[in-house]
């Protein structure tokens, strides 16, 4: 497995790794989307909705896949555009599906919570 730190493209599967903090805001407006016409049809409010959508399913733990998510590339470039995005990492010879993969600002805390308790014992 190879852990990339740029954007990744025609890749056979990749997971992106997101950590969106409890106060993100909802889009309100289409200008700061990118690559979003193709994917809505040129309909700005539904790809508002969609991606508003979406970033609520990560807020809330839940993974979102390249094939049930309408504008997933859309809702990746915004959440890379807003550093948000942690990684990005190619799994070849998997099923060729994307993914974003949610982690949530309170796990990621207890870890390093535990972690730095434990680097203090040593």
């Amino acid at each position: 497995m190879k852990i990339k730190l740029d954007f990744i493209t025609n890749s056979s599967s990749t997971a992106y790794v997101v950590m969106i903090p409890p106060n993100f805001k909802e889009i309100v407006s289409i200008d700061v989307l990118e690559e979003w016409e193709d994917y809505f049809s040129g309909l700005p409010n539904e790809a508002i909705k969609e991606v508003n959508k979406n970033i609520k399913k990560l807020k809330n733990g839940e993974q979102i896949y390249y094939g049930n998510c309408k504008g997933f590339y859309t809702i990746v470039y915004y959440l890379k555009s807003q550093g948000v995005l942690l990684r990005q990492i190619d799994m070849d010879g998997n099923s060729g599906s994307d993914i974003i993969e949610s982690i949530k600002p309170e796990e990621f805390f207890k870890i390093l919570d535990r972690y730095n308790k434990n680097e203090n014992k040593t």
